[in-house]
């Protein structure tokens, strides 16, 4: 059904798309993506015949919202866009015994199935059934799984975040954070950011293509993706991962996360909460002294209800939540002592050289490794008082010398309101204000170093539910609007350190990007900061309507979406300066033995640099489009079948000023959107050769073909199977990088001086960095980001298998296949890279280039493919005999060039990018979750002690917890940048592989064969491939204690003691990768140490 290629029957398919849409469009006017729920079955009578005209009434308990259907001819009824809660659904007919079926708990976007057998008798006859709803899932083709508020609230959570329980779905695994050393359950999907959101990889979707949605309304971050906001887990209903298919009604992006608020009920009900961390209970970490300072406290509450006088039309649901974290983190470095900040570095076990004393080619060595007073470069010598000297004085060499606790500040409050109206004939209004607002800072090691990331957003949503032709046709329409405001950069300070202090010149001297510049010296790990600084606004306003029918067997959707996004920036690209030192100015000669960064440091021999005196403030807007129709058709009482049909289109972003600028590679020159570009601070006028929407001629043909079939093999069996293709949008923040505040000519300038590794004697040193820019005019030598102006539209094409069996009545396994196929993902790679030097023909590295005008040239491409194949096993026990269970099983394997959550540069040969196709960043061979909340089984209403003392004693007590085992993902064994000597800045230089390189017994002092990793000759590339191996796996323990006290029948109060890690097991961390640093294949550390939060809930 798919191939790399990605046809999908694509001509046919796109053809009757727009047959579907047009049709779609003519019957109705129609808008939407709705998370409601229904309830459909069928009413017959004990032979088996189908009983038409049967009235069936639905009442909700908490509110007593109620909807009236008729049966059909086929017996049939379908109740549709109701809200999730507990139903008394009840079937009358003249002639039939009345049967009502009462706690019939309906969640999110799900069909339940509920059939009803009438007796003969009378009306004033009513059978009650006792039971819930059925697990097994009959009716739609659909894989996924909902977590209640139960599961969300007592299951023990790092950070109390409602993804922290969505590994328990198959397919689910938390994102690729800096280290495995983050693997507490929760540490790793909790600690997003507003340059990385939160987010979750489904399906071997890229994770920024994760999909979330919040009470109808799309919550997915614009600019990054991913999920910015978190409502408290209090305020949470339940939420659903829909993996693998989804319908056309339901968005374009290939997995979804679908989030339901709490509303008021016809009691007033709410909840007083306060948990707290304190380091007195913590785990001293791997390798640390003491415990790091901690004191966590979040507190808060809930309340809701009727509002007086209007009970059973109005309802109020109102959540508080704060959150207050002063703590420190344990960090490790490798720092120079004073001796050596003073040029002695005669303990060093490798010989330096002289790089401004050249005999016969090769350089003269310091004699005792002692570096001259006069030959200490100023820059290096200032900059020490930035730096803390060791406190491990016996650390050998490259190893860490410094362990510091890292402060970190984290204050979030947020708060939400919502009021739910119930209208005539069985309709619902509700409207819901949200607020968030976070200030988080986290110290590196030293005052100055570290990362800010404050930020603070709203939204506001209205949602409007009417029924017509009796209960035949809903109408859903819904209003909404967000607005973000988020920063991250460099720890605030309010001094110009890096100009005033070190003496960089013609770097930026705007108060907001005052710091420390980023600095990057091989073998050391010196404080230093961002290369860049971001803060942007981003405004959402959008329109969503749905249109239901109900005619005989099938059910119609027919939908509407519109967004307006406008997100404007002030970006600092290398604002305070960025240098990099590498060892390769102090080796004997070019390549030769001998050399190490700090030497390079304290010369003053950079290898590259780059500096920007030239903030720049974008503002784009963009719009997005989507029109749906969906078929669900019950061919038979078994079968059931879903066709449906997507477009989605983007309009490309628009900036205000017409700022845009991408490189030409045919002519090997910059185009722009300006007709004068030089004169852009006074003249806005369009006109150049870029249109305005930098895209040219985005596609307007994105239908999106869905099928999928449910089919009841048994009455407990139930196959399902689907595919689609899901169009969506990536990263809009490379857009703006691409074209505009990453070094965008003549909007702002990058001065990038690199100095060639292949000479004997750098041309540059740091002291004289840097040189002035040209404003309104193109500098020789600049580095340059460029979008693909012809970049098609990314694609995504899913399919999935599935069976589910459901045991007795609360009990339901299911296994399945699921495949993920990505075409025209980012792929970004270097179009200004170096032929490889000519020792023949020695010329330096500008005029090997193809655009020896320029420095590198990042184009962000569309280029990249992905396949991603897994096997997802699950288990899931509803709650009954006092105990919740859910666990999961998933094997996979997931392949790319590119991984859009990866943190550098993939290419090592931008001339053959096939060459890193390999396993994603993200890629996790096998991870297995359980999940339980089991009330134990003593005291009063329970199996034993049920009257005696001991029973009081040991009553409502509850014990939860999570276990996961997952492996590692994968490690690329490296070189320094500089190595392959074809790029400054955009390239992943490698190794070459001799030998395998995985150890059967691998230990923390030697995770892998170093031996199989050699250097490749200077100037060449390396034969090892992109993520060749694996770094440790992990395993969490996290349970949970609690007990309830019940004061009167409403009043009652949770206490609870939670525990991550509770066997204090710490996991690995990742080794040094790094073939030339003293380190390679080496652990150093490990994380997950044992912490105990402890908490309290006074609920009524």
């Amino acid at each position: 059904m798919f191939s790399k290629r990605g046809p999908f029957y694509h001509n046919a398919l796109q053809l009757c798309g727009a047959v579907l849409v047009l049709i779609a469009c003519a019957s109705w006017l129609c808008f939407g993506q709705i998370i409601t729920s229904s309830i459909v079955g069928t009413v017959t009578d004990p032979s088996g015949a189908a009983i038409p005209g049967a009235s069936v009434t639905i009442t909700q308990a908490e509110t007593g919202f109620t909807r009236t259907v008729t049966t059909n001819s086929l017996g049939e009824y379908r109740v549709v866009a109701i809200p999730a809660g507990s139903y008394t659904i009840t079937v009358e007919k003249t002639g039939f015994e009345k049967v009502e079926r009462a706690n019939q708990v309906i969640t999110q976007q799900l069909a339940a199935r509920v059939d009803f057998t009438l007796k003969v008798g009378t009306a004033r006859q009513t059978v009650t059934v006792k039971g819930g709803a059925p697990l097994l899932q009959t009716q739609t083709p659909a894989n996924a799984v909902t977590l209640s508020n139960r599961v969300i609230t007592q299951l023990p959570t790092l950070g109390r975040s409602y993804l922290s329980t969505a590994i328990l779905s198959p397919g689910v695994a938390p994102t690729v954070g800096s280290s495995i050393l983050n693997v507490v359950e929760g540490q790793s999907i909790t600690g997003g950011s507003a340059f990385k959101p939160v987010s979750i990889d489904v399906s071997g979707g890229p994770p920024d293509l994760t999909g979330f949605v919040e009470d109808g309304f799309d919550v997915r971050d614009p600019i990054y993706g991913g999920n910015l906001y978190q409502p408290s887990v209090d305020a949470i209903e339940s939420f659903r991962i829909v993996r693998g298919y989804d319908s056309a009604q339901y968005g374009g992006e290939p997995s979804v996360v679908y989030v339901a608020t709490k509303s008021g009920t016809n009691r007033y009900h709410g909840s007083l909460s306060e948990f707290h961390q304190d380091a007195a209970m913590e785990a001293r970490p791997f390798n640390a002294k003491t415990v790091p300072p901690l004191t966590y406290n979040q507190f808060g509450g809930t309340l809701g209800g009727p509002v007086p006088r209007l009970k059973n039309k109005t309802f109020f649901f109102v959540s508080a939540q704060l959150t207050r974290n002063r703590a420190a983190s344990t960090l490790f470095g490798i720092v120079p002592t004073e001796a050596q900040w003073n040029g002695d570095l005669s303990a060093f076990p490798v010989q330096i050289y002289n790089p401004f004393d050249v005999v016969n080619g090769q350089r003269v060595p310091f004699a005792n490794n002692q570096i001259p007073q006069n030959l200490l470069s100023s820059f290096a010598q200032k900059y020490k008082q930035y730096v803390p000297l060791p406190n491990l004085p016996n650390a050998p060499y490259g190893q860490d010398n410094l362990v510091i606790n890292g402060r970190q500040l984290n204050d979030d409050s947020q708060w939400l309101t919502r009021v739910d109206q119930d209208l005539p004939r069985s309709g619902r209004l509700f409207v819901k204000y949200f607020r968030d607002k976070v200030n988080a800072v986290s110290y590196g090691l030293s005052q100055f170093a570290g990362t800010a990331q404050p930020l603070k957003g709203q939204s506001a949503s209205v949602e409007w539910d009417q029924p017509l032709q009796n209960g035949s046709m809903v109408n859903q329409l819904r209003f909404a609007f967000f607005r973000s405001v988020t920063d991250f950069g460099a720890v605030p300070t309010s001094q110009n350190i890096a100009g005033s202090v070190l003496g960089l010149n013609n770097i930026s001297t705007t108060p907001l990007f005052y710091g420390l510049p980023a600095i990057g010296v091989t073998g050391l790990t010196v404080p230093s900061t961002l290369l860049f600084n971001l803060h942007r606004l981003t405004t959402r306003g959008g329109i969503n309507e749905n249109l239901s029918l109900i005619r005989g067997r099938h059910m119609v959707d027919l939908g509407f979406v519109w967004q307006h996004t406008q997100y404007p920036q002030k970006n600092g690209i290398f604002p305070r300066g960025d240098l990099s030192y590498g060892g390769a100015f102090t080796s004997q000669y070019p390549g030769g033995p001998g050399g190490t960064g700090l030497a390079d440091f304290l010369l003053g021999t950079f290898t590259s640099a780059s500096g920007n005196p030239t903030g720049f403030d974008p503002l784009l807007d963009t719009s997005y489009w989507a029109w749906y129709a969906q078929d669900q058709i019950k061919l038979t009482r078994k079968l059931t079948v879903d066709l449906g049909v997507r477009w989605d289109y983007w309009t490309p972003p628009v900036e205000r000023y017409n700022r845009w600028v991408a490189f030409d590679q045919n002519t090997g020159t910059l185009v722009f959107t300006l007709k004068n570009p030089l004169d852009f601070q006074t003249d806005d006028t369009p006109g150049g050769a870029l249109p305005r929407g930098l895209f040219e001629n985005w596609k307007k043909t994105n239908f999106s073909p869905r099928v999928g079939l449910a089919y009841l093999l048994t009455p407990k069996t139930t196959v399902r199977t689907g595919a689609g293709i899901y169009y969506a949008q990536g990263m809009a923040n490379f857009q703006i990088f691409s074209s505009l505040g990453f070094g965008g000519p003549p909007f702002t300038n990058i001065s990038t001086v690199t100095n060639d590794t292949s000479q004997l004697t750098p041309q540059t040193l740091d002291t004289q960095l840097f040189p002035p820019p040209a404003i309104g005019s193109i500098t020789p030598g600049t580095i340059f980001v460029s979008q693909d102006i012809h970049a098609p539209q990314s694609y995504i094409e899913q399919a999935t298998f599935s069976v589910e069996h459901q045991l007795g009545d609360n009990i339901l396994i299911s296994g399945g296949y699921n495949g993920t196929f990505g075409h025209h993902l980012m792929a970004p790679y270097n179009i200004n890279q170096g032929a490889l030097y000519d020792p023949a023909n020695p010329l330096p590295l500008d005029q090997r280039r193809p655009y020896p005008f320029f420095n590198d040239i990042l184009l962000q491409s569309n280029s990249g493919n992905s396949t991603y194949n897994a096997l997802n096993l699950g288990f899931q026990k509803r709650y009954s005999h006092g105990l919740d269970l859910m666990a999961s099983y998933t094997w996979s394997k997931s392949m790319d060039m590119f991984s859009s959550d990866s943190s550098g540069w993939a290419n090592q040969n931008a001339l053959c990018r096939r060459c890193d196709y390999g396993p994603s960043d993200f890629n996790r061979a096998n991870y297995f979750r359980v999940g339980y909340i089991w009330d134990l089984p003593f005291g009063p209403d329970r199996t034993f002690l049920q009257y005696s003392t001991a029973g009081k004693i040991l009553g409502n007590w509850r014990w939860s917890g999570i276990t996961e085992f997952l492996s590692g993902t994968p490690l690329s064994i490296s070189m320094p940048t500089f190595w392959p000597n074809v790029a400054a800045v955009f390239t992943h230089a490698r190794p070459d592989r001799v030998c395998n390189g995985s150890l059967s017994n691998p230990t923390m002092a030697r995770y892998f064969d170093t031996s199989c990793f050699v250097a490749p000759p200077l100037n060449t590339f390396g034969n090892a491939g992109r993520n060749t191996l694996t770094e440790p796996g992990a395993q969490t323990w996290n349970m949970a204690l609690a007990r309830q006290f019940n004061f009167t029948e409403r009043f009652r109060l949770d206490v609870r003691g939670e525990f991550f890690s509770v066997f204090n097991h710490q996991n690995w961390g990742s080794p040094d990768t790094g073939v030339t640093d003293p380190n390679f294949g080496k652990i150093f550390g490990k994380g997950g140490q044992r912490v105990i939060q402890v908490g309290a809930t006074l609920s009524f």
